[in-house]
């Protein structure tokens, strides 16, 4: 038995800047795992039950055009092996397990196991907020006792790749990290590479 999987893409044209998605608090979404400043967050798709039905990617880049290029992306990963019916605009935010779609500056990917995409994409797209306008500041590199830690003003989660702690320091590295990762509420990503600002 083949399975066809029908991916709708979806290119909105409202465009404009917005702040992002609320990390938080939006109906139909478990709770957020933050990937990287290129790949944006992720969060489970829920039923009213809470029981899983998929997964929903969100990217909020600093320019349209940043947006753009994660949907094509994320089109390309997905359709690799299918031949999806591809869509314009509103009319392509049809039936159908995945959709793909942007609004400005923000991108998201709805993927459910099975049923409709549709409802979902529409509570995310409806849930963008254009408010703060202004980016999250990145993560500031605090020396104490021999160790770094790092401060970040309005973060919702700090993300970090490599680097090394002591055995039971939640926080302060004795190793920079090669990145470290301020989110903020809505999505948006700011990051520094410390081991690169090390003399």
């Amino acid at each position: 038995m083949i399975i066809v999987l029908l991916v709708t893409t979806m290119v909105s044209y409202a465009g404009g800047m917005h702040a992002g998605i609320p990390v938080q608090g939006v109906d139909g979404l478990g709770p957020a795992t933050f990937l990287s400043p290129d790949s944006g967050w992720e969060a489970p798709a829920l039923d009213d039950a809470g029981q899983p039905l998929g997964v929903v990617r969100v990217f909020v880049g600093r320019t349209q055009d940043a947006a753009l290029a994660w949907v094509d992306d994320a089109a390309r990963a997905i359709q690799a092996p299918l031949s999806p019916l591809v869509g314009i605009g509103d009319a392509a935010l049809t039936t159908g397990p995945v959709i793909i779609t942007r609004d400005g500056n923000v991108a998201l990917c709805v993927t459910l196991a099975g049923g409709d995409a549709r409802p979902l994409a529409t509570v995310l797209l409806d849930a963008i907020l254009d408010q703060p306008a202004a980016w999250p500041k990145p993560p500031v590199p605090r020396q104490d006792q021999g160790l770094t830690f790092f401060d970040a003003d309005n973060a919702v989660a700090l993300t970090v790749q490599g680097g090394h702690r002591p055995l039971g320091e939640p926080n302060g590295y004795v190793e920079l990290p090669t990145q470290v990762v301020a989110w903020d509420a809505w999505g948006r990503a700011a990051a520094i590479q410390p081991a690169v600002l090390q003399p």
